[in-house]
């Protein structure tokens, strides 16, 4: 357990000691605030070969084309008709395109 302060000066170290399987618990005033620790190994995989083979309702599928024509119309209003984005269609991503720059 290190205080905050602590860490702020030592993030090597606490890099490292999570880097090697360590647990560090961050607090501030006494209460715990954060911990450090190692990421886990996984990468997403099982993330996407679940959604590969999850059979969704319609419902579902029918709130995230809503939620997806919301963040696009959002984002005409915030870049304009014909300005840059910083969102990428959902269709790009559903049908292995790159996001564009």
């Amino acid at each position: 357990m290190v205080t905050a302060t602590e860490a702020s000066r030592s993030v090597a170290v606490l890099m490292d000691a999570a880097e090697h399987g360590e647990c560090i618990i961050v607090t501030r005033g006494g209460r715990r605030i954060a911990t450090i620790g190692p990421a886990p190994a996984a990468n997403g995989g099982a993330v996407l070969a679940l959604v590969e083979v999850a059979t969704l309702d319609d419902r579902f599928a029918d709130d995230v084309r809503a939620a997806h024509e919301d963040a696009e119309s959002q984002a005409r209003a915030v870049d304009g008709e014909g300005g840059s984005r910083s969102w990428v269609p959902l269709h790009d991503l559903t049908h292995g395109r790159r996001p564009r720059t």
